[in-house]
């Protein structure tokens, strides 16, 4: 939980100190990471919920891991799913 939740609030927290302005090549790999932790977690994430259903202390972190997601691409895969 933490690596994901760190990378998306701090990314370039692996970046120079010096600078903290972002260049549109490091935007860009923002976005593409986010991405594809949307793909990924779009597909496990019920799975993981199923898995831990007992275990409430999990189920807080898995529950917060929607916040990072990009939300265009979960809505766009739920509705080519019913489609």
């Amino acid at each position: 939980m933490y690596c994901v939740e760190n990378f998306i609030v701090d990314p370039y927290d692996s970046f120079s100190s010096f600078s903290k302005i972002a260049s549109i090549k490091e935007i860009k790999q923002v976005q593409e990471d986010k991405a594809k932790l949307t793909e990924h977690f779009i597909k496990t994430l019920p799975l993981l919920l199923d898995k831990y259903r007992a275990d409430a202390d999990k189920l807080v972190n898995l529950l917060s891991f929607p916040q990072y997601f990009d939300l265009e691409m979960y809505v766009k895969s739920r509705q080519e799913a019913v489609s």
